[in-house]
């Protein structure tokens, strides 16, 4: 989702267990709503798949909308605890914008995970270590990615083979 510019980005506490009843609430209201969820790696089979694991902030989701916009429509959703404010000089509370440079670093964290692609972090004819799975302890050389694998070439009796690893059961040497 892209939020125009002029809007902020805003933490919203809610009530134990009621981030999605929550968002909801603030959702039919027009306001855009933001739940980053954190994820785990997970083998499927010879796939490897990102499996929901809950949420990355436990009672905190986001809303993006103007610093001037109608505070009352979110303090009065179901589910809302509190905004998150600070005060100002007169003793009011204030909502406080998420800076837009940690906004972006969830966002783009949520939906992409921190996870290198094996084509940015070997280069061809790299030499590597596995360390894990059948082939544990052998070195080989980088040769390819291949649908979230590695394809790694290993000596085995006098020849050098290509084996397809789990990324993650290899690194550099």
């Amino acid at each position: 989702m892209i939020t125009p510019r002029r809007l902020r980005w805003f933490a919203v506490r809610t009530e134990v267990r009621h981030e999605i009843k929550a968002s909801v609430a603030i959702a039919r209201t027009g306001i855009h709503v933001f739940i980053p969820f954190a994820y785990r790696e997970e083998k499927q089979g010879k796939w490897l798949v990102a499996v929901q694991d809950g949420l990355l902030f436990p009672r905190y989701i986001f809303i993006a909308m103007r610093a001037n916009g109608d505070w009352g429509a979110v303090t009065e959703a179901d589910g809302v605890e509190r905004v998150m404010c600070c005060r100002n000089r007169y003793g009011e509370p204030v909502p406080v914008p998420v800076p837009y440079r940690e906004m972006r670093m969830i966002r783009t964290r949520n939906s992409a995970g921190e996870r290198k692609i094996a084509a940015d972090r070997f280069k061809p004819r790299q030499a590597v270590k596995i360390t894990a799975g059948q082939f544990s302890g052998f070195d080989g050389i980088f040769d390819k990615p291949a649908r979230e694998r590695v394809r790694v070439l290993v000596q085995l009796f006098g020849q050098e083979c290509g084996v397809e690893l789990d990324e993650r059961d290899v690194r550099a040497a």
